[in-house]
């Protein structure tokens, strides 16, 4: 594991986040030669306005080239500040980019810009906005576009793409982490 220098290890709730420019910075120092980012999703009304971003990074090592892929996305309830909302696009890089890095560095704690970014959190309290609410919450078509693609990479029984449709968006972001882990482990050995 990389070590990231205490001044980029936050704690918030008496839990450590890390900040996205010690990833960055260990990621260089193990090695990194490739950071791309790029759009997947546009925010509209129909996809509650999340952004989703991809990143892929790319770590050089003593023999070969080991790469690391990961999603971020960025909505109104996500962010967390709706002055920051016209900035989901970059918010949703930043994410993207901050757990390809983790993945890289075998890095377990969370970077804090994948945290809601502060300011008020709105509660639901009808029915018909609990409704809303959880239809946003549904995981994005690009995020089940890529559990598919995944999937299929990894040989999964058709079965299993059924459960997709009903996951929400961080348990969609959480399988494709996952998923994400299986198919550079397999491409490792």
């Amino acid at each position: 594991m990389a070590k990231i220098n205490e001044e980029h290890i936050i704690s918030i709730d008496g839990k450590p986040y890390v900040k996205y420019a010690g990833l960055l910075e260990a990621a260089h120092k193990s090695g990194l030669k490739d950071l791309q980012v790029k759009l997947i999703q546009s925010p509209t009304r129909d996809n509650g306005y999340t952004a989703v971003c991809e990143a892929t990074a790319v770590i050089k090592t003593r023999n070969r080239e080991k790469v690391y892929i990961e999603i971020g996305d960025a909505n109104p309830a996500s962010i967390g500040d709706p002055r920051l909302n016209v900035h989901s696009i970059r918010i949703a890089a930043t994410r993207a980019k901050a757990r390809a890095l983790r993945d890289a560095l075998r890095i377990s704690i969370c970077s804090v810009e994948e945290l809601a970014l502060g300011g008020p959190q709105r509660e639901v309290s009808d029915a018909s906005a609990s409704a809303q609410t959880s239809s946003q919450n549904k995981a994005t078509e690009a995020q089940l576009r890529v559990l598919r693609i995944q999937a299929d990479k990894l040989g999964l029984p058709q079965e299993d793409y059924a459960r997709f449709e009903i996951m929400t968006k961080r348990e969609a972001s959480d399988a494709i982490s996952e998923f994400n882990r299986q198919l550079s482990r397999s491409q490792a050995g």
